[in-house]
């Protein structure tokens, strides 16, 4: 029988108590300083649920940063980091996965919430203790992008491998997006599936709004698969047709990508735009909530997203955005009303939907308010907490049915 897409109520709690839940995931040192969108993820949730009386939450991570197993509260939060390395290939994959379980296995929660389909859900579900998973971006598809040639994507094979892996043997998973099952149709065999979004914290929706004309935002690595070569070349085709254009990019230059960062910079260089775009880097939260602040609309040009967390960001602050037509966008923004969609590549009609808010003050104000009420709605990080906490709930009822727990 096919994986059960199901709308769930509240349940009565599965025990008397609190329940314990281990979040395992990718979570900074420091809260303030997010390094990409599923490590926003876990911050926003974890602190909203760590609110709900009846959770005791703690989160298990991986880190470069640490030497060896630490535990701090961070956030308010009991934080587990446990050392990762890169460059070991599958030998790294077999030794992270080992640590997890061994941590996971002693910290003993009553249910482990797994985020993304690879190391921490594959150690979860090793684990033997109740697993809800959340997928968040599509490896296999990521792959295809990051390594066009066949060879490099078979030695890189082993995310793709454990995604699959996971993705088949979890009973109970998570879909940010309608998206996850579109990419996963046919892997996806058993179980449940629960519709929730991505959470966005208050700070975003608390936002002011100090627009600066012109101004354009870019966040997010710089990547192949975030295209922004595409943006540059549309800011190019375009910049006579806005006084005072400006297109400021938030976001690393990981060493993976530093060849497409450098190729970034010459076309700046090359065709004169230094006075059009600032490469700002890497901003902890605090400067970028101030590039959201002040922008007109947030730009994200990207080939391949599931649920981009600076889309749901700019909705929450009340920008509009011009985004592509890739993955999971179109699920997050209504072409026309919150936003405008173009094809992944189109530099000429990402150029043209740039332009046409640019210089529509009206339209670009009325779906910022249209993206911030729908925000409200789907990604306030207390109702996404709220949701996820039924889940929790109804997944440990379901267990204990089964009788594969008792208390």
């Amino acid at each position: 029988m096919g994986r059960q897409s199901i709308s769930f109520t509240p349940v009565e709690s599965a025990h008397q108590g609190k329940l314990r839940i281990l979040i395992a995931g990718d979570y900074p040192l420091d809260p303030d300083h997010i390094t990409g969108g599923v490590e926003a993820v876990i911050v926003y949730l974890a602190r909203a649920l760590s609110r709900l009386p009846d959770l005791e939450v703690e989160v298990l991570s991986l880190s470069l940063q640490v030497g060896e197993p630490r535990q701090a509260m961070v956030d308010g939060l009991p934080v587990h980091h446990l050392p990762s390395a890169r460059g070991l290939g599958p030998l790294y994959y077999f030794m992270a996965r080992r640590q997890l379980v061994r941590h996971m296995r002693a910290l003993a929660p009553d249910l482990i919430h797994a985020h993304i389909a690879g190391v921490y859900a594959d150690a979860a579900l090793r684990s033997g203790i109740p697993t809800l998973l959340t997928p968040h971006g599509i490896t296999y598809r990521e792959m295809e992008i990051k390594y066009p040639a066949w060879p490099k994507r078979v030695y890189h094979s082993l995310p793709v491998l454990a995604e699959r892996s996971t993705i088949r043997r979890a009973r109970y998973l998570i879909a940010i997006s309608p998206y996850i099952l579109k990419a996963f149709d046919g892997r996806i065999d058993e179980g449940e599936v629960f519709h929730i979004e991505n959470p966005i914290d208050d700070r975003w929706f608390d936002l002011p709004n100090r627009e600066v004309a012109g101004r354009l935002l870019y966040a997010g690595t710089i990547s192949p698969r975030k295209a922004l070569l595409d943006l540059l070349r549309a800011i190019h085709q375009v910049r006579d047709a806005v006084p005072h254009l400006e297109l400021r990019v938030a976001g690393g230059e990981g060493r993976s990508y530093a060849d497409y960062a450098a190729q970034a910079r010459r076309f700046v260089a090359e065709h004169h735009l230094e006075e059009q775009v600032t490469f700002l880097g890497h901003l902890d939260e605090e400067r970028l909530l101030e590039e959201y602040a002040t922008c007109s609309l947030l730009v994200l040009p990207s080939r391949q997203e599931t649920a981009p967390m600076v889309v749901q960001q700019a909705m929450a602050a009340g920008k509009p955005v011009v985004a592509t037509t890739v993955g999971g966008i179109p699920h997050l923004i209504h072409d026309g009303a919150t936003g405008l969609l173009v094809a992944p590549g189109d530099t000429a009609a990402l150029g043209e939907a740039i332009v046409r808010l640019l210089q529509d003050e009206a339209l670009r104000r009325r779906m910022g308010q249209q993206a911030k009420q729908e925000a409200e709605e789907r990604f306030r990080a207390s109702r996404v907490a709220a949701r996820t906490r039924e889940v929790y709930h109804h997944v440990i009822q379901q267990v204990r049915v089964a009788g594969e727990i008792s208390y």
